[in-house]
C-alpha cells in the first residue's frame, strides 16, 4: 500500500495547557491566526524563497498573471487556487526550485499542455504550481528536433513544417508536449514509427536533488526507457529531442454521418480494426468516435482518417468513405491544414468538466461490437438524467507493426508484445457541466470499463493494458504493463529518487509508489 505523505510536523512551545488544548489551538487557528502568531507554514515559505530567489518566475497570488494560470487546465474538475506559481525559463530554474521544495517539505504540481482531465495531475491547492509555458525551445540539430516540454504540438507542427519535416507527436494541436512525451503518445504515423514516445531520443530531466540528467539509448539508458510511458514519477523534463522524417501533402479530414448510418458506421469501424482490413495499410490511421446526448438519445458519428501520402480516396478507407457524409472535409492537403482542422474548439474549450478512463481489447471486429453495445446500453441506462452531458467512445487501432517499431526504436515502459497481435485501445470520455454529478461519471465511467472488461474476457478478448494518455484516477496503469515493466519501473524510481520525492511531494498523476 503506497504510503501517504504527512507533510511537516510542527512543534509549539505553549506554557501549560494539555495536549489536548494545543491540538485544539492548532485546528482551530487556521491559516490566518497562524500566521498572525508567526507560525508561517512550509508552503509559504516556499513561496518566498522561490519569489526571492526567482521573482520574475514567481507567480504569487491575487495577481492577473496567477488567476490565469492557476486555471489554464483544459477539464474544471482540475482546477485549484496553489500557493503560488513557478514559471521556470530554464531547466536551471526546474533544478533550484526543486531543491527549495524537497528542502521546504512542499508539496508541488508539474503542468505542461494541461490536457489530462485527472484532478491532481495538473493542479494543486497545498502547494506549488510548475508551469513550464516558458519552456518554448525549437531547435533543429540536423534532423533531430529539440523542443521545451512547455509547447503544444500545433507550435511543434507549425515550426517543423516550415523545414519540410515532421514527428510522430499528438494527433490534437492544443496537446501539451511534456505529458504526452512521458505518457505514450497514440499518433498518426505509429504503424512506421510505434508511439511518440519511441520517437525520444533524449530527455533533458532534472531529477531528485535538482540534478540535470541527458537520458538517452547510451546515457542513463535505464531513465530513458522509464520515462517512454513512466509518467512524472522520476523528475521534471524539460526539453525533448525528437526524430524527424520528410513530410509535405497528405490526404485526410473529418467525416461525419448522420445517427441513422450508426450501424454501418460501426460495422465498418468493425472492418477497418480487422489486422487483415484496412489498418494493415501503414500509411493510414483513423479516430473513429460515437458520441451521444443520453437526455435526447442523439448521436454524433465523427471520423478523423489521416494517409500520408497524397492519395485521393485511399482504398484502406473504402469503408467509411463509400457512407453517405452529411458533412466531409477529406482532401490532398498540407500536412499542416490537416492539422489545423484538429486544433477545433473541442480540444481546446477549457469550460466543461471531463473524464477519460480506459481499456484495451484484441483488435478485432467482435471486439468492436462488443464495446459498442455495452456502450450505448450503459449510457441510455445511467445517464439520461443528467442535464447537459456528452459522452463519447474513440476507437483507436495498435497494430502489430506499430508495436514491432516501438520494439525497433529501443523500446518503452509498456513493452506490448507484438506477437499478443493487434489491439484497440478504447476511451470513454465524458463531458458535464454540474459538479454535483462528479461522483455519479466516476462511478459510470469505472462501471462500463469493468463491464467491457468482465465481457471481454469471457468471450477471449480481453487484453490488459491501460493506456496511460487516456485513463483515469484510480486506474492500474504501471500493473498493466508486459512482463517485468513494473519492478524495472520501481528499480529505477528508487535510483534516481532515492527518497521519494516525485512520489512524497507530488501527490496527483498515477504513482508508482514506494
Amino acid at each position: 500500500m503506497e504510503e501517504q505523505h504527512r507533510g511537516p510536523v510542527f512543534t509549539y512551545c505553549i506554557m501549560s495547557p494539555s495536549l489536548i488544548d494545543v491540538l485544539a489551538f492548532t485546528l482551530a487557528a487556521g491559516p490566518s491566526a497562524l500566521a498572525s502568531a508567526g507560525l508561517v507554514n512550509y508552503g509559504n515559505s516556499a513561496c518566498k524563497q522561490l519569489a526571492s530567489s526567482y521573482s520574475e518566475q514567481t507567480i504569487l497570488p491575487n495577481t492577473t498573471t496567477y488567476t490565469i494560470e492557476s486555471s489554464e487546465n483544459w477539464s474544471l474538475t482540475c482546477l485549484a487556487s496553489p500557493l503560488c506559481v513557478f514559471e521556470p525559463k530554464s531547466a536551471e530554474d526546474v533544478a533550484g526550485a526543486l531543491r527549495v521544495l524537497e528542502n521546504t517539505n512542499t508539496k508541488f504540481a508539474v503542468r505542461s499542455g494541461g490536457h489530462m482531465p485527472v484532478p491532481g495531475a495538473a493542479d494543486i491547492a497545498d502547494g506549488v504550481l510548475i508551469t513550464l509555458n516558458k519552456l518554448d525551445t525549437t531547435e533543429l540539430v540536423g534532423s533531430t528536433a529539440r523542443i521545451g516540454a512547455g509547447l503544444k504540438w500545433w507550435e511543434v507542427y507549425d515550426w517543423l513544417y516550415t523545414e519540410g519535416l515532421a514527428t510522430a507527436g499528438g494527433r490534437f494541436g492544443p496537446v501539451g508536449v511534456g505529458g504526452l512525451l512521458v505518457g505514450t503518445g497514440i499518433n498518426y504515423f505509429g504503424s512506421q514509427t510505434g508511439w511518440s514516445v519511441n520517437s525520444v531520443l533524449n530527455y533533458e530531466v532534472v531529477v531528485a536533488g535538482g540534478n540535470i540528467i541527458n537520458a538517452n539509448a547510451t546515457s542513463h539508458p535505464d531513465l530513458w526507457l522509464a520515462l517512454k510511458g513512466g509518467s512524472g514519477n522520476f523528475g521534471i523534463v524539460t526539453k525533448y529531442d525528437m526524430a524527424t522524417f520528410p513530410l509535405s501533402n497528405v490526404w485526410g479530414g473529418t467525416l461525419e454521418y448522420n445517427m441513422t448510418e450508426l450501424d454501418a458506421y460501426v460495422h465498418a469501424i468493425a472492418g477497418y480494426v480487422d489486422p487483415q482490413g484496412g489498418s494493415a495499410d501503414k500509411l493510414a490511421a483513423a479516430d473513429c468516435l460515437v458520441l451521444m446526448t443520453p437526455q435526447t438519445g442523439e448521436f454524433e458519428l465523427v471520423n478523423v482518417l489521416f494517409y500520408q501520402d497524397p492519395i485521393e480516396s485511399p482504398a484502406a478507407f473504402s469503408n467509411f468513405t463509400k457512407i453517405p457524409a452529411g458533412v466531409s472535409t477529406t482532401s490532398i492537403r498540407t500536412w499542416t491544414d490537416f492539422v489545423v482542422e484538429q486544433n477545433s474548439s473541442m480540444y481546446s474549450d477549457s469550460q466543461q468538466r471531463r473524464a477519460f478512463y480506459t481499456t484495451t481489447l484484441k483488435a478485432t471486429p467482435d471486439s468492436v461490437y462488443l464495446v459498442n453495445s455495452t456502450f450505448i446500453d450503459a449510457a441510455f441506462s445511467e445517464l439520461t438524467d443528467i442535464p447537459g452531458i456528452l459522452t463519447s467512445v474513440t476507437y483507436q487501432t495498435i497494430t502489430r507493426d506499430w508495436l514491432f517499431a516501438a520494439k525497433a526504436s529501443g523500446g518503452d515502459s509498456m513493452n506490448l508484445d507484438p506477437e499478443n497481435g493487434a489491439i484497440i485501445v478504447i476511451l470513454i470520455s465524458t463531458n458535464w457541466q454540474d459538479a454535483i454529478y462528479d461522483q455519479r461519471i466516476a462511478d459510470f465511467s469505472n462501471g462500463i470499463i469493468s463491464l467491457i472488461n468482465q465481457k471481454a474476457e469471457a468471450v477471449n478478448l480481453s487484453y490488459p493494458f491501460y493506456n496511460i494518455n487516456d485513463a483515469g484516477p484510480g486506474q492500474d496503469i504501471f500493473r498493466s504493463y508486459s512482463g517485468s515493466s513494473f519492478s524495472k519501473l520501481k528499480e529505477t524510481r528508487l535510483k534516481y529518487d532515492p527518497n521519494g520525492t516525485f512520489q512524497k511531494l507530488v501527490p496527483g498523476g498515477f504513482k508508482l509508489g514506494l
